[in-house]
């Protein structure tokens, strides 16, 4: 061993012991991250039409999505589904809150879509079971089954969005939330 290759021992045996010490964490993150992912998409991160975004007029370091009828597809989530989740039963819960402005005629759109986008699971949350009055922010929570038919190997994407596809108004939707558990 020469002193010019010293530096490179010395790094080299460092970065072992570093990358070792961190398998045990790994390992636990990776069990955790299969069981149950959440994600979310409260207006400060860009995921899905992040040109729907609109600043709180009463905390203006928020933002939340807004649409009508003429900008159907609000802000959202497009999650690309992990192998560990696929070919397997899952729940998912989607939660936030959400306005009308004048007709309630708004929904969230959940599909999970595969590589050619072809859709194999579709279901809305329909404003209307959840809004009673306009101008109102109200939050909701709802639960889906995807039975592993829908989600199989060929499933590739989970897409989560607002829409209001007719009727008068704004559509407003904060703090989306969706936390997906494998059965």
């Amino acid at each position: 061993m020469t002193i010019k290759n010293l530096p490179k021992i010395a790094l080299t045996t460092l970065a072992f012991f570093i990358l070792s010490g961190c398998e045990e964490e790994s390992i636990s993150f990776e069990e955790d991250y299969t069981a149950s992912i959440s994600l979310y998409a409260n207006g400060e991160a860009t995921n899905i039409s992040d040109y729907c975004l609109v600043i709180d007029e009463t905390n203006p370091a928020n933002r939340y999505s807004r649409v009508d009828s003429i900008k159907v597809y609000g802000y959202g989530i497009d999650f690309i589904l992990p192998d560990s989740l696929k070919e397997s039963d899952l729940t998912l819960i989607v939660s936030g809150k959400w306005r009308e402005t004048e007709s309630i005629t708004g929904n969230i759109a959940i599909s999970i879509q595969n590589n050619t986008d072809s859709i194999m699971f579709f279901n809305t949350l329909n404003a209307k079971d959840f809004i009673t009055s306009t101008n109102t922010w109200y939050t909701f929570t709802d639960t889906f089954y995807i039975n592993k038919t829908q989600n199989s190997t060929i499933a590739k994407r989970l897409r989560v969005f607002s829409g209001k596809p007719n009727g008068k108004g704004f559509l407003d939707v904060d703090d989306l939330k969706i936390n997906i558990t494998k059965l």
